[in-house]
């Protein structure tokens, strides 16, 4: 969208040109690289390169969206997305970023949840162990010279 923005008259003006959605998005997604839609008259057209939702996302747009406020949080949103993908690519690059980030987590849980007991576990004079639950039957085992 700050592409568009930046370039919103030229946008406005094919979108104008166009005669229906479909190809005015074909025409935003053209790139600088496509030959096969140039114009005979060799006039250049705006070639933003978009990709198929970026295009539609600006055709849905609404001209009172085009505010220098909305630019403003365009670029914060562009900034902090830019600052997440580093630290993403960050964890993918280094190893130790990954440990620092589980310790930093598991700091963080033991600050929220590390605190002591509040019941306390008492062993029950009637109390069941596993060996009670076993019956206590005559069994035979056999054993084949292969060991099964």
């Amino acid at each position: 969208l700050l592409l568009a923005l930046l370039h919103v008259d030229q946008v406005i003006e094919l979108i104008r040109s166009m005669p229906d959605q479909k190809s005015c998005r074909e025409a935003l997604m053209r790139t600088n690289n496509d030959d096969s839609d140039t114009n005979n008259t060799g006039d250049s057209q705006l070639r933003l390169g978009l990709s198929a939702e970026q295009a539609d996302s600006v055709l849905r747009l609404q001209l009172g969206q085009l505010t220098r406020l909305n630019q403003g949080k365009l670029e914060e949103e562009k900034a902090e997305l830019e600052s997440k993908g580093a630290d993403l690519q960050r964890l993918l690059d280094v190893d130790d970023a990954v440990y620092e980030l589980m310790i930093e987590e598991f700091d963080n849980m033991d600050a929220k949840f590390g605190h002591d007991r509040k019941t306390k576990i008492l062993n029950d004079d009637g109390e069941v162990n596993e060996i009670d639950l076993i019956t206590n039957s005559r069994s035979v085992i056999v054993v084949n010279r292969g060991g099964y």
